[in-house]
């Protein structure tokens, strides 16, 4: 998986924090400076809307990509029915499988981080978190 914060985020962080700071500086109202610091984050959400939006039609898909080899259908979990999931083989496939869709890489990063606070020792996961890996890791692991 590649980093989690780009540089992109950090521009967008110091910019949140800079604009309420300069208002600060510059002896405007708590109002005021509420004001700006909104008319700032609406600001970088519109950027980033257009600057993914960007990125997402940049990327072209050459024929060489078309033709790479899809990851081996050994390293795709298959299952049947309800099961415990092992939350460090969950890790292992999500990282051999990250880098096509960054939100899902995050999504399931960020996931897998709480979810081992319900493995346990051996890194099982409780059956009742069947369902929510199945979905969350949609064709990483054979739905029935």
């Amino acid at each position: 998986m590649g980093p989690l914060f780009g540089p992109r985020t950090v521009a967008e962080a110091a910019f949140l924090v800079a604009v309420p700071v300069i208002g600060l500086e510059a002896g405007l109202s708590w109002y005021a400076i509420v004001g700006v610091g909104a008319a700032a984050y609406v600001l970088v959400i519109v950027a980033e809307g257009v600057l993914s939006r960007g990125e997402a039609r940049a990327t072209p898909v050459s024929g060489a990509e078309l033709d790479a080899p899809r990851p081996s259908a050994a390293t795709i979990i298959d299952t049947v029915g309800p099961r415990r999931w092992n939350v460090w083989d969950l890790e292992r496939v999500a990282r051999e499988h990250a880098g096509s869709d960054p939100a899902a890489d995050e999504e399931r990063t960020f996931l897998l981080i709480y979810l081992r606070d319900f493995a346990g020792p051996d890194g099982m996961l409780p059956v009742d978190f069947d369902d929510l890996v199945r979905k969350s890791f949609g064709g990483l692991v054979a739905n029935p």
